[in-house]
């Protein structure tokens, strides 16, 4: 009997799990945006879990219009 209410147990947990943004956001922005590309980010920090300490520190990057990035590690 315990081993049938397992799937039970999964599915009550997942029902919990909390839930991600919508992949489309309303309204939406225009066909032609952005109208300049540009990413600038500062001081960012990065945690493999909420509940974890921070693995990646005070980062700071620019990256310009057109320009190519890889992100290589985990």
């Amino acid at each position: 009997m315990e081993m049938s209410l397992n799937a039970v147990e999964r599915i009550h947990e997942f029902s919990e799990l909390p839930q991600e943004a919508p992949a489309i956001i309303s309204p939406r922005p225009p066909a032609a945006w952005p109208y300049h590309g540009r990413i600038k980010v500062e001081n960012l920090e990065v945690k493999y879990a909420p509940d974890l300490e921070s693995v990646l520190h005070h980062i700071k990057f620019s990256i310009k219009g057109g320009e190519k990035v890889g992100i290589v590690g985990r």
